[in-house]
């Protein structure tokens, strides 16, 4: 088994050929390549789902907006391919709760006690459902979530074998999957998602497919945790989600922000507000237009290559030659402090001994014997400016000009045979 780790924004360091230089920071790296995002134009409201438990069918055909087989006489045309079994069973469970959670929803008090009893089996079927969903479309589970306004009426033991909104800052770890001779691996490729003290099996689609395992990452999604099962998260793609205004309003009853970022004006001042969950906080802008402007700004790139079309590293580094990871190497550990930071705020220079240490005793192993290296460690490097004005500088490339600066002060230090004081 392997792990497909992130480079860190506060640790970086490169391997070159024997008088290689790298980079070991206080800050962790993280330098995204910037993508274009679809604009939000509109709120979530207007966001038509591929699978919705919303539109309610027929008293006798349950139906989910999920290709089913039609009853009437055949249209001429291209033969329609087999339903799979699986997604209409999904459809039906689906939306048979929804319907029950709108009756819930409005029942009288003394009613409830009563619903809830004939909920219970709807909930768990609903919850096995979403799971299968998770595993075979999660774009398709995301968009099959609850309504906020049924969910909050929910009493806990229903809610609780029900899919829910995940949100917020953890990590995301890719692993893979070598099989024995003989052996079946049904995800050879797989994920982990842990925030907020609760672990998932993760799920994801487009271009988070080729995300690599990052921490402290944005995550948003639908989890879910059915009887007898690990829990499930399907990752929404991008990190961030225009929210139903009631919910958004029960996560912020304080309105942190009262300003919208582009016109400065008060969020409500045009009625036309919306709310961004960005997962660490609610973001929130005067009008829709607003967003994708708003994702131009130096927060918002960040934000925005926090999701799979930022895929982390991906598109920053090109691949590189075997020769890479083959061989002797040598690594150059470069401690750095910014001008506003105490040197006792920096790794000290034996907890990057001891680390490095480590990582060589242990590169035979993770290379099955093609890499062998050692270390030298400079003495601390005090940078030009304040950590501010790196993370200032056009946002996601501020790392890359720290990177330069300290490898251009290392050099100075550096004589010929790759030595230093």
């Amino acid at each position: 088994m392997f792990s497909i780790t992130n480079v860190r924004r506060r640790l970086l360091f490169a391997a070159l050929p024997i008088a290689a230089l790298a980079l070991f920071l206080t800050k962790h790296f993280s330098a995204p390549e910037p993508s274009v995002v679809r604009k939000i134009e509109q709120s979530a409201k207007a966001k038509a789902p591929r699978i919705s438990a919303d539109q309610g069918p027929p008293a006798t055909t349950p139906s989910v907006d999920l290709p089913v087989a039609s009853a009437t006489a055949p249209v001429p045309g291209p033969t329609p391919k087999p339903v799979q079994p699986a997604r209409e069973e999904i459809s039906t469970a689906l939306v048979a709760f929804k319907k029950w959670a709108e009756v819930y929803a409005v029942a009288a008090a003394d009613k409830k006690p009563e619903l809830v009893a004939k909920g219970l089996p709807l909930a768990d079927a609903r919850g096995q459902a979403m799971a299968t969903l998770i595993k075979q479309d999660p774009q398709a589970a995301i968009e099959a979530l609850l309504p906020y306004s049924l969910r909050k009426a929910l009493p806990s033991e229903i809610a609780a074998r029900i899919e829910h909104r995940v949100s917020g800052i953890g990590d995301l770890e890719v692993f893979g999957v070598t099989p024995s001779a003989g052996q079946v691996v049904t995800e050879p490729i797989y994920r982990k998602a842990k925030l907020a003290n609760k672990k998932y099996r993760a799920y994801v689609y487009g271009s988070r497919k080729n995300d690599i395992s990052r921490t402290k990452a944005r995550i948003l999604g639908v989890g879910v945790k059915p009887a007898n099962s690990e829990a499930l998260l399907a990752v929404r793609e991008d990190a961030y989600e225009v929210l139903d205004p009631a919910e958004a309003a029960d996560l912020d009853p304080d309105r942190k922000q009262a300003n919208c970022p582009i016109s400065k004006s008060p969020t409500d001042s045009k009625n036309n507000e919306i709310a961004v969950d960005i997962a660490n906080k609610i973001l929130r802008l005067c009008s829709p237009a607003h967003f994708p402007k708003w994702l131009k700004t130096p927060e918002g790139e960040l934000v925005a290559a926090d999701g799979g079309r930022g895929n982390g590293m991906g598109g920053v580094f090109e691949s590189k030659p075997a020769e890479w990871t083959n061989g002797y190497k040598r690594f150059l550990m470069i401690r750095v402090r910014f001008q506003n930071q105490g040197e006792d705020k920096v790794y000290s220079e034996k907890n990057v001994k001891d680390s490095l240490t480590e990582v060589v005793k242990t590169l035979p192993k993770w290379s099955y014997g093609k890499m062998t290296a050692d270390f030298a460690c400079t003495p601390l490097i005090l940078l030009d400016h304040e950590e501010t004005w790196y993370g200032d500088k056009e946002s996601s490339v501020g790392d890359f000009t720290m990177l330069e600066e300290a490898r251009s002060k290392a050099r100075e230090i550096t004589d010929s045979s790759g030595r230093h004081p």
